[in-house]
């Protein structure tokens, strides 16, 4: 009976990891933080007009730097080629992720069993949506669980080279995702202190945490300061200074933040529940309870594993996603199979081992089914930022591009996974994304404005106040007319378009009466004069188009009198009196028109 139960568990792995590598391989979108490590890789491969983001962890730069190294000379689309190359990449780890699931499974557990483990870990519908994605999660579990095996192994044996394998992954680890740094080294001192390998001995204590803690921690301040040297970031003896520095600056906000609302500690128990199942994580339960009367092998250190990430991650992290969660699944399914194997026991009554068997095994199935399902919405293979970025910059040729507004949060029919992960299923869109295409330079002059048009938004947008008179001439225009950054909780189902178009400036200059004359056209001009109600403009021989008004005030400051519509000739517009310094004259006029107007959004169907 237990080989074709292997066997059907084996078919069952290799029929998903194929579908997800063909997910991979057309993918046309990644998450939002995804990009920052494109970015980062970029920079490391040698790219010269490419950001470095301090706040992403330093190991998965260097894992896809080598992917864009050989881009640049491969691909004559050399981001979309890294784009599904470092895709398939993820889906190379996240396949590694099982093998390792089943690693550590098998050092307490029989193969039968490890092996059902590792395929409930991969039918985990957040695993599955996380696979082909390039982000640091799945990496960060398949580290940690590699980590803790090697420890095992060291901790058995007492062999050097399970001591030397556990350093280099804990330090791997700790350069994958930053908020397991202080968790490695607390489970496994507490793992020695609680059940020692032989006497507890100061100095074997000592040794220990020397080899797996210190040792590690040093290499892991080395390497990114080697790598701030050689990107010319900063000076070697600068570089852990300035590395530790932008670490602790990235981390203030994270540990008990608010996030835009209250996120509680249960939040977590929920994320698991929803994530591993019903039946998964009654088993759990039952599988925790069971090994704390019988001192089961492995459940003491599967416990501290569990106990100390999830307590870490509820009370110390303000910050709630079920993607933090990755790397504490090994020991909930290790729990998961102990409650089976209780489940299975001699003795046990017929009937309840039936149901819950046939829970365990259909509830997983579905949720894996279902999530795969869910990859053939077509927004999964629409590259709607690499368009958006490629239009920008062949609107703005030599000149810069600019974003005004918040993120953009592109998003499947599918989006909720639970409505306070703020963003499992959200792809936001931002400045980042569009470096990483382009290579330009790019800006953002806020992240929340109110925009305004004349006609309909195929026209123009322009950004209300004082936003437009920081445009140059020439520039490409992203604008996002949603005033909300927006999170799972808060999105809408659709979005306004996202608004591209290049901006031109006509300057005038002063001359009699309060005329402002324009180079080009000759006969256009502004007559400027002070009224009872405010300052006046008089707009005469402009071009036929939609401009905005800008004045630069004799106190230095800058005003707009809003919009003109010189399509229907003449017209007056002006700036109250009431937001008007007494006495406040213009010293300089201009006008913002843009064109080349062109709208993007998600197709609905």
């Amino acid at each position: 009976m237990q080989k074709p139960v292997e066997r059907t568990l084996l078919v069952l792995l290799a029929v998903l990891l194929l579908f997800l590598f063909g997910v991979a391989l057309s993918l046309g979108i990644d998450m939002y933080d995804t990009y920052e490590i494109f970015l980062n890789a970029k920079t490391l491969a040698g790219e010269v007009n490419s950001w470095y983001f301090p706040t992403r962890a330093y190991v998965m730069p260097l894992v896809f730097s080598p992917v864009f190294a050989l881009a640049k000379h491969v691909a004559d689309d050399a981001p979309s080629f890294a784009l599904t190359a470092c895709h398939l990449v993820s889906m190379l780890l996240s396949t590694a992720l099982a093998w390792a699931a089943y690693r550590i499974f098998r050092f307490h557990l029989g193969r039968l069993y490890s092996l059902l483990g590792a395929a409930l870990l991969m039918f985990n519908p957040l695993i599955i949506h996380a696979a082909p994605i390039s982000k640091e999660d799945i990496p960060g579990a398949l580290l940690t669980t590699w980590t803790f095996y090697f420890y095992l192994r060291y901790w058995r044996s007492g062999r050097l080279k399970y001591g030397l394998l556990t350093a280099l992954f804990v330090m791997l680890t700790m350069g994958t995702r930053y908020n397991v740094i202080p968790l490695l080294p607390i489970i496994m001192a507490a793992h020695e202190l609680l059940k020692p390998r032989g006497k507890l001995r100061l100095a074997d204590f000592a040794r220990k945490a020397a080899l797996l803690t210190v040792a590690p921690t040093l290499l892991w301040i080395l390497i990114p300061s080697l790598l701030y040297f050689f990107i010319g970031r900063a000076e070697f003896l600068d570089a852990p200074g300035m590395f530790l520095h932008e670490l602790y600056q990235a981390s203030v906000g994270a540990v008990g933040s608010e996030m835009g609302y209250p996120e509680y500690p249960w939040e977590n128990v929920v994320f698991l529940i929803r994530s591993c199942s019903i039946p998964i994580s009654a088993l759990t339960i039952w599988g925790m309870a069971g090994s704390w009367r019988r001192q089961t092998p492995g459940a003491l250190f599967h416990g501290l594993w569990l106990g100390i990430f999830l307590a870490f991650h509820s009370f110390a992290l303000g910050h709630k996603e079920a993607r933090y969660l990755f790397c504490l699944f090994p020991p909930v399914y290790f729990f998961a199979l102990l409650g089976m194997k209780n489940l299975m026991r001699p003795g046990a009554r017929r009937s309840t081992q039936l149901a819950m068997l046939a829970a365990v095994f259909t509830w997983p199935l579905y949720n894996a089914g279902a999530e795969c399902a869910k990859f053939f919405d077509p927004f999964y293979r629409n590259n709607f930022a690499r368009e958006i970025s490629r239009y920008a910059a062949s609107i703005a040729g030599e000149h810069e591009i600019r974003w005004l507004g918040p993120f953009y949060a592109i998003h499947p029919k599918q989006y909720v996974f639970d409505v306070e992960d703020e963003v499992t299923y959200l792809y936001h869109v931002y400045i980042h994304t569009v470096n990483y295409y382009t290579g330009k330079p790019m800006y953002a002059t806020t992240r929340k404005i109110e925009l305004s048009a004349l006609g309909s938004a195929e026209q123009g947008l322009f950004p209300q106040g004082q936003y437009g008179s920081l445009l140059s001439e020439g520039e490409a225009v992203i604008l996002n007319p949603e005033i909300n950054p927006y999170v799972t909780k808060s999105v809408p189902k659709v979005l306004k378009p996202l608004v591209v178009e290049r901006s031109h400036v006509m300057n005038f200059t002063p001359g009699a009466g309060g005329v402002f004359q324009a180079a080009q056209p000759f006969d256009a001009q502004i007559a400027v004069k002070a009224t009872i109600a405010g300052m006046e403009f008089k707009t005469s021989g402009l071009p036929k188009s939609v401009f905005q008004v800008f004045a630069l005030l004799s106190d230095g400051k800058t005003a707009t009198a809003g919009l003109v519509d010189s399509r229907k000739g003449e017209q007056t517009i002006l700036i109250p009196k009431n937001i008007l310094p007494s006495g406040t004259t213009a010293t300089k006029v201009w006008l913002l028109s843009f064109d080349s107007v062109k709208l993007f959004s998600i197709p609905t169907e």
